[in-house]
């Protein structure tokens, strides 16, 4: 036993090297590094500075490193986010006889009732806004009127904007005339309203000739993970996930939601990773990017996605496992194409065929292993994606020019083989591609396929009808692991094959994809409550709760302004530009010269469009009406 003592007592100069105690860290963490892991244990009372030491978060990190090179047990690289190391490493630790006697290990794991087994995390990722059209705007905007904010919620505004007490704010209300939904002053005239050339203005006069907010996204809060919509039977509603994006890059969406499953699946369990959310919000691109061909001629390409990505740290893995020495590990990867298209189940990988001999059968075909492709390197599974492209249902709509008519799941198949312990992991993982939710009215099929795009926005509808109807009854079964309460996944056959990663220990990631433009309002809300049923967060409704969180919006709002106004401050500068003198009939006289000069404000455009945007924004919620 190897054992690392720091004295007690030390003079200024070591009080100051103890705040940053890098050197003395890293030298025990070198030292401990050949220990076995009940003297590493033991080390933290030896001293006081030892246990601050292998205490912090850095110790932790450490530790799990250590396990996987003398355990074999993968993690992610990275931190995700609300985690710690220490949590983590208590996970990693529970399966740390993975490797040693795996078939007791994982008929214990499957024996064990954990009434928290079923926990899905979800991720909500939201389009940025679009231009809207003049032609889509005068047929939607002006179809839809202000949604008018229950008492409380204005209440709250009122406060949070002119910092007074709740009578104050009613008697404000009441002078103003918005307690009951109308309004003294509404000054914004018709003939404003038709100097508004922008698309945005025009959006904010019809909300004002209606009265009330614009519908559709208001606020996005990643810091908290938070979303706020309009709703109009309740107000602004608050939705909360374990994360939330807004236009993020690729690379973030995979870290934080199918990265930490491609581990676990490395770990011996059973995951699944599915996106969710109307058509056009943006699914396909999440789940593989620009298009798998542009991929396989470039595998770096930062926009791919999530199954591009996962393939490749799968690989990675193998690789690295294979070359341990303590464990050497051989690992094969095996992957299937599906594509569910009602009660139908084609195979992508043999040129669309239906699987099984009927269409009972179909989902036990593909979950046996019938369906499978042996894969030996990245470029082999992306060719096996390629394949599989050509085959899905796809068709332009109004919404989305490229949109999926079905539902297709890729699923790869691990088996992992200790040559030092014969011990053998098998576990799968689910990638699943969701059709999106339509409404024919905004998809406008094509009139020549119009009984066909019907039919497949039928079946796309149903069998995200029966995924609800199981999250439903799976979150509203909570800690009761009874065995007879019935979960309906015989109602589809996506069901069906989603059941494995929807239930038991299975690792489960939900991506949700929404659109910000209030045109999709109702769409965005169906997304949010359905991504809050999968992850049992549900909100609470309270008064006090709601009014607290429209006054931290509020207050962010104000926050952003402020530093908007600050790097325009900073950016902003007066430049003369020369410029040349068109008049209207073509024509210059004499008298005129054929340029002039002119001074203009450059140089912080984009944070004068945001500060513009900010301010619309705050000025449409501290509205009274």
């Amino acid at each position: 036993m190897i054992l690392a003592v720091i004295p007690e007592t030390m003079n200024d100069e070591q009080n100051q090297a103890a705040a940053y105690p890098l050197e003395d860290e890293s030298l025990l963490l070198l030292i401990l590094d050949f220990c076995d892991w009940h003297s590493l244990h033991s080390c933290i009372f030896l001293s006081r500075q030892q246990r601050q030491i292998l205490t912090s978060e850095a110790s932790f990190r450490w530790r799990i490193e250590k396990l996987r090179r003398e355990k074999g047990i993968c993690f992610q690289d990275f931190l995700p986010t609300k985690d710690s190391w220490l949590s983590q490493f208590q996970n990693n630790w529970k399966i740390r006889h993975l490797w040693q006697n795996a078939k007791k290990e994982r008929t214990e794991r499957g024996k064990k009732k954990d009434g928290n087994s079923f926990r899905i995390q979800v991720c909500a990722r939201l389009r940025p806004r679009q231009e809207i059209s003049t032609n889509s705007l005068e047929g939607e905007v002006g179809k839809q009127s202000g949604i008018i904010l229950p008492l409380h919620q204005r209440v709250a505004l009122i406060q949070a904007d002119r910092k007074v007490s709740r009578l104050e704010a009613l008697k404000d209300l009441y002078d103003e005339g918005g307690l009951f939904g109308e309004t003294k002053l509404n000054t914004a005239t018709e003939e404003e309203e038709d100097d508004d050339d922008d698309g945005i203005h025009r959006d904010d006069a019809a909300a004002r000739r209606g009265g009330g907010l614009s519908g559709g996204v208001q606020w996005i809060d990643t810091d908290h993970s938070r979303v706020f919509v309009a709703d109009r039977t309740k107000g602004i509603r608050e939705f909360q996930f374990d994360t939330v994006e807004d236009g993020s890059s690729q690379q973030r969406i995979y870290y934080t939601c199918a990265a930490p499953l491609v581990s676990n699946l490395l770990n011996g369990f059973n995951t699944t990773c599915l996106v969710y959310g109307m058509t056009g919000s943006g699914k396909t691109h999440t789940m593989f990017g620009p298009g798998v061909e542009s991929i396989i001629k470039d595998n770096t390409n930062e926009k791919q996605g999530v199954i591009p990505r996962v393939c490749f740290e799968i690989f990675d893995a193998m690789e690295t496992r294979r070359a341990n020495p303590n464990l050497s590990i051989e690992s094969s990867l095996h992957v299937s194409y599906v594509e569910i298209y009602g009660d139908d189940v084609t195979d992508l990988l043999r040129g669309g065929v239906r699987c099984g001999q009927s269409r009972v059968a179909a989902q036990r075909y593909v979950l046996d292993g019938s369906a499978e492709v042996r894969v030996t390197s990245l470029e082999d599974t992306l060719e096996q994606l390629r394949i599989g492209e050509m085959q899905k249902r796809k068709a332009a709509t109004a919404m989305n020019q490229q949109s999926s008519r079905a539902h297709a799941i890729f699923l790869l198949t691990l088996e992992q083989t200790s040559l030092r312990t014969n011990a053998t992991v098998k576990s799968r993982m689910l990638l699943a591609d969701l059709g999106g939710c339509e409404q024919l009215k905004k998809s406008k099929p094509g009139k020549e396929n119009d009984k066909e795009r019907t039919r497949e926005a039928i079946n796309i509808n149903l069998g995200l009808l029966a995924l609800k109807k199981c999250v439903e009854r799976l979150t509203s079964r909570g800690d009761n692991n009874d065995e007879s309460y019935y979960i309906p996944f015989a109602d589809s056959k996506l069901t069906m094959l989603l059941s494995s990663g929807l239930s038991g220990n299975s690792k489960t990631s939900v991506i949700i994809c929404g659109a910000q433009e209030e045109e999709h309002a109702a769409e965005t809300i169906s997304t949010m409550r359905f991504g809050e049923a999968c992850g049992g967060l549900t909100t609470s409704s309270a008064t006090n709760n709601i009014n607290t969180a429209l006054q931290d919006v509020l207050n962010q709002i104000d926050d952003r302004i402020a530093e908007c106004e600050e790097v325009i401050q900073k950016k902003e500068r007066w430049e003369t530009r020369t410029v040349e003198r068109n008049p209207k009939d073509g024509t210059l006289t004499t008298l005129t010269a054929n340029t002039f000069n002119k001074t203009v404000l450059v140089g912080a455009g984009q944070e004068r469009r945001e500060l513009e945007r900010l301010l619309k924004k705050r000025e449409e919620l501290t509205r009274v009406n």
